[in-house]
């Protein structure tokens, strides 16, 4: 190859092509510009080092700010309700004074009403309640009281004598069915005496008392 002598130039060897020839100009081009893409992406790493850096600031301040702003409103927040909540106790403080009469009036109305409720349903339930368990613990007490009487004889409705428990069926007395007495009811007697139990008229008794007590009843002290 004739080159003027003039001309420097660097000999590349290459292994497919054998030797390149690359002017020195043209390579000190090459060479500056690979320095210039070099230094270009350490400048563009270090401007996202950077805004990676920033960015990070930025979202630390804003979080700092906005836990700021949350317990600033918090502390707003907690002091109108307190506010708000101290007005409402003496708004209504004041309401319950004014309207304590009222008040009496209504409860005395409610409570008189609950215990007459509570003596209708007492009577409603009545016709399913276990008489048989019921009557148990009044005959027993009698038992005891009585139990030396000569001939003691425990008479029942027909329905009761099936269904009595065995802690009277066991007792040494004759228990009979008397078609005349109702469910609940019993006799114990014997020549001597005459014992009645009437656990349901008992119970209305009861509830008849319920109905005809009065407010300053309900309201004596224990």
């Amino acid at each position: 190859m004739n080159l003027p002598f003039s001309v420097p130039v660097i000999f590349v060897d290459s292994e497919w092509r054998g030797c390149t020839v690359i002017p020195a100009a043209e390579l000190s081009r090459i060479l500056e510009a690979e320095d210039i893409i070099h230094r270009g992406r350490c400048l563009a790493a270090e401007y996202l080092q950077t805004a990676r850096r920033q960015r990070q600031r930025w979202r630390a301040k804003n979080r700092r700010h906005l836990l700021q702003r949350q317990r600033a409103q918090r502390r707003h927040y907690a002091k109108c309700f307190q506010q708000a909540r101290e007005k409402g106790a003496a708004a209504a403080i004041g309401w319950m004074v004014e309207q304590h009469g009222w008040q009496q009036q209504v409860y005395r109305h409610l409570t008189q009403q609950i215990v007459q409720q509570l003596a209708l349903r007492l009577m409603q339930m009545s016709a399913s309640f276990p008489w048989e368990q019921l009557l148990e613990a009044e005959v027993m007490d009698l038992y005891r009281e009585f139990q030396h009487e000569p001939a003691l004889t425990l008479r029942v409705s027909p329905r009761m004598r099936e269904n009595l428990p065995e802690t009277l069926k066991t007792l040494p007395v004759s228990i009979e069915s008397s078609p005349d007495l109702s469910e609940g009811s019993a006799l114990l007697e014997n020549h001597l005496m005459r014992i009645e139990l009437k656990l349901p008229h008992q119970l209305e008794m009861v509830c008849n008392a319920l109905n005809a007590l009065t407010w300053e009843q309900l309201n004596e002290p224990d």
